[in-house]
């Protein structure tokens, strides 16, 4: 009786570790999925902070590069370039925070 109870606890540890075996291998797998699912995540959003950053790149110098008003042709030269001046700051600052937004959301699959 002692040895058909031994048995049959035996072959239950067996069967029970079989079936962590198979529980290891699917959250292995799964692991892996999420792994190459974050990994794509992370490379589309580097792709699209330096495309960003490309397009603030270049939408700046084209402001930097506009022709200034002549004084000549406006009465109100001052405010005018003035307020042109502040709003090319603030579009510059706005996509910099934009792309360092971004660069947060980027990190966090990294962490």
């Amino acid at each position: 009786m002692k040895a058909e109870n031994e048995a049959t606890a035996a072959q239950d540890m067996q069967k029970e570790l079989q079936e962590l075996k198979l529980q290891y291998k699917k959250l292995k797998d799964e692991h892996a999925s999420f792994h190459d699912i974050a990994n794509k995540m992370i490379e589309e959003k580097d792709n699209e902070i330096s495309r960003l950053s490309d397009d603030n790149r270049n939408l700046c110098q084209s402001i930097q590069s506009r022709p200034q008003v002549d004084p000549c042709d406006n009465d109100n030269y001052n405010t005018c370039i003035n307020s042109f001046m502040s709003w090319r700051k603030l579009f510059c600052l706005l996509s910099i925070l934009s792309i360092f937004s971004l660069f947060q959301i980027s990190g966090d699959f990294l962490v």
